[in-house]
């Protein structure tokens, strides 16, 4: 982006967002480390926000969002298993789709 390269700080930087997606070091699955992300985020900088996320309802549910999101140009869709820890890595517990 250049916008991250410019030394004139032009008021389009207010634009720019840090979003959050998990809190990797954080024990248990991803629903108890989002509220250890959320709760370190309380009070914080305007320009950081936690990524929205969606409980899976099923397979069209799952299709429905990817077609959302691919309309609106984004590569697609993260599924994690709920009660699993993070791992580095590929693991068997976190689909690309």
């Amino acid at each position: 982006m250049s916008i991250t390269r410019r030394q004139d700080r032009p008021s389009t930087w207010q634009k720019v967002k840090f979003v959050v997606f998990d809190a990797h070091q954080a024990p248990g699955g991803i629903c108890e480390r989002l509220q250890v992300a959320r709760g370190a985020l309380q009070g914080g900088a305007s320009c950081v926000e936690l990524l929205k996320h969606d409980t899976c309802r099923g397979v069209e549910h799952v299709r429905s969002r990817l077609k959302e999101v691919e309309a609106l140009k984004g590569e697609g869709l993260m599924l994690r298993h709920p009660t699993a820890p993070h791992r580095a890595g590929r693991s068997a517990e976190l689909l690309k789709v």
